[in-house]
């Protein structure tokens, strides 16, 4: 099948490519010319849709002044709040549901185990990535300029509600 392509590969891109339902497909993320994904996994379209619509509702508030001071490994332990999760403390789940906006979800299309959690400061998204390959863990951290995330994003929602949209209800 054919593959498309939504933003600029050497900035932010997605990459997709269809699944016989149509509905279902691969995803590749395009950051900096570096791909994550490897088009083994299908999933549906709409994990995406519906994640860009939770980041343009939240991106204004997704800092925290303590990650300057942490590294990658150091925030993916923080947003996953582990410790807060387990304690019999009502506030600490209460923080550990709070830390869960910085979570991205587009299906499960992405190869291996890996998480995206993304933070956003002075018009630049900061996006964490943690792989889980070959029994390792492995963490990136990209940055990405508002205009070019929201240009690859329009693009794939201008996409999708032409091509997919009326097999879901309205979102």
């Amino acid at each position: 099948m054919k593959t498309l392509i939504f933003g600029d590969k050497n900035k932010f891109a997605f990459e997709i490519e269809q699944g016989v339902t149509g509905i279902k497909g691969y995803m590749k993320l395009w950051i900096e010319g570096k791909a994550i994904g490897d088009f083994k996994k299908q999933d549906e379209f709409i994990h995406a849709i519906y994640d860009f619509k939770k980041f343009d509702k939240t991106y204004t508030s997704l800092y925290e002044p303590i990650f300057d001071k942490m590294s990658i490994e150091e925030i993916h332990t923080y947003q996953l709040a582990e410790d807060l999760i387990w304690s019999e403390n009502p506030k600490d789940l209460e923080e550990a549901e709070r830390r869960q906006v910085y979570i991205r979800f587009f299906g499960i299309q992405f190869d291996g185990l890996c998480s995206f959690i993304s933070t956003y400061k002075d018009n630049y998204i900061t996006w964490f990535v943690w792989y889980y390959k070959k029994n390792k863990d492995e963490y990136r951290s990209f940055k990405i300029k508002l205009e070019d995330y929201k240009k690859a994003t329009t693009e794939f929602t201008i996409w999708f509600n032409k091509n997919l949209s009326e097999k879901y209800p309205p979102i």
